[in-house]
């Protein structure tokens, strides 16, 4: 388990130094509104990675919180795919100069604040145990289909906002070619998201997919730095 735990340690901190460096990189190359949400794409992943990555220091140094930890550094990283999503979106309307649909645009917004409330309701259920100094899980013992509750309202949202950006930035693939993967890694990262957050509930080593998930990511933000190098600066 401790190995485990190094593992994780030493993949987040790659993930999030890639990230960073991506994000510094397509900031430098280009100034203008789409650069700036590339860039911010790739460190608003960084900080994701980076509160997971201090979640796990924490969960390594401390035994009396340690599932309060995890769970914390889950939901931050899990926050920042969110957010991510919502910037995809919008750098579609910049890059390809088009609008969402009214409908389009309540789904993504309406369902990231969904899920933003099903990654902070369980933190919150946790921190009001550790206040009255209980330190057990308070999902010990609960039937999987109640344990599942949490999960579904993070993941469902998920997945159809992945769905709703995907489909514009595959709608406009051959535009742009060095793009044109963006709305398939989107769509696996979600899934690889869904697996992992959803899967834990009965096999906890499936948590681990969120490494194929930010993996998924890293490919979208490698393509953005790709392509503000051939774009070179805009002002």
């Amino acid at each position: 388990m401790q190995i485990l735990s190094y593992a994780e340690g030493i993949l987040g901190f790659a993930a999030m130094l890639a990230a960073l460096l991506g994000g510094i990189t397509i900031l430098q190359r280009r100034n203008d509104a789409a650069g700036k949400l590339m860039g911010w794409t790739a460190l608003i992943l960084c900080i994701g990675e980076a509160l997971r990555l201090a979640a796990c220091l924490l969960r390594s140094f401390t035994e009396r919180n340690a599932a309060f930890w995890s769970l914390t550094g889950r939901m931050a990283a899990a926050l920042a795919v969110t957010v991510v999503c919502v910037l995809l979106s919008l750098l579609w309307e910049k890059l390809y100069e088009k609008k969402n649909s009214y409908y389009a645009e309540m789904l993504v917004r309406d369902l990231a604040g969904i899920r933003a409330l099903g990654c902070v309701g369980p933190i919150v259920l946790y921190l009001s145990n550790i206040l009255q100094d209980e330190i057990y899980d308070p999902l010990a013992g609960v039937p999987a289909l109640y344990a599942l509750i949490a999960p579904a309202v993070r993941c469902v949202p998920l997945l159809v906002i992945a769905a709703v950006v995907a489909r514009h930035w595959r709608k406009m693939r051959d535009a742009l070619p060095t793009l044109r993967s963006v709305w398939l890694a989107l769509v696996l990262s979600a899934l690889f998201g869904v697996a992992a957050d959803i899967g834990a509930v009965f096999v906890p080593a499936l948590r681990l997919l969120w490494i194929a998930q930010v993996a998924c990511l890293l490919w979208i933000v490698m393509r953005f730095v790709r392509f503000a190098g051939e774009t070179g600066e805009l002002h």
